[in-house]
């Protein structure tokens, strides 16, 4: 990036930015001829204060398949990824505490990044393709994100693009909200009812997709 004589483009992801504020490179990115780009206002504060101006584009680094496959079931099935040796970061400590609740018997949580001993209602899958992680998801109801500081997670961005109901503490439009555990234990129990796809999240969000593409690839 320093040598690079061509346009510089920068997309901050979320975590890199908190890796920022602690780095010798706050003082240069700042510096550097470059567009920046964020995905939410939040991040986009974040960087101001930073004196980096960024733009703000939600993006999927893949081919999303956007596709219905929210079926409603008795037993909910809810998952999330998590990177190894993150693992409070990424909230395994909640997932366990969610196992225990009553209100969410018959609720199956599914792990994906780390391998543990499975619980009765939760489900350790550790790293597997990004083909596998695709087909398995057709068949949840729900991503659920639990880190603190982020941008659009792939899973979020995946979860309702298949016109899932995806929960989230970051707040994005036609996403379910839930800051804090009591929030969060509502919204899952919520999942009962739907009954059918989210297809108006779904919809909002290929859209918004489509248009962050375009923008930031003109």
């Amino acid at each position: 990036m320093l040598f690079h004589r061509g346009k510089r483009t920068i997309f901050w992801c979320g975590g890199d930015i908190l890796a920022l504020k602690k780095s010798l490179w706050r003082y240069i990115i700042p510096r550097l001829k470059a567009r920046h780009i964020c995905e939410h206002s939040v991040e986009e504060s974040v960087l101001r204060d930073l004196g980096i101006k960024a733009e703000i584009h939600p993006m999927i680094f893949d081919v999303p398949i956007v596709k219905n496959s929210y079926i409603a079931q008795d037993k909910i099935h809810v998952y999330m990824c998590v990177h190894l040796g993150r693992e409070k970061e990424y909230g395994i400590d909640t997932v366990e505490r969610l196992s225990t609740i009553k209100e969410l018997e018959g609720y199956i949580f599914h792990i994906y990044g780390i391998m543990k001993e499975d619980t009765r209602n939760i489900r350790y899958h550790g790293k597997v393709s990004p083909e596998k992680f695709a087909y398995d998801i057709e068949h949840y109801h729900c991503g659920l994100r639990l880190n603190e500081f982020e941008g659009l997670s792939e899973v979020t961005a995946r979860s309702v693009l298949l016109a899932q109901y995806p929960i989230s503490r970051m707040y994005f439009p036609n996403i379910t909200y839930a800051p804090d555990f009591p929030s969060l234990v509502k919204e899952l129990v919520g999942l009962k009812n739907k009954t059918k796809p989210n297809l108006i999240g779904q919809k909002y969000w290929t859209d918004k997709l489509e248009q962050s593409l375009n923008k930031v690839l003109k």
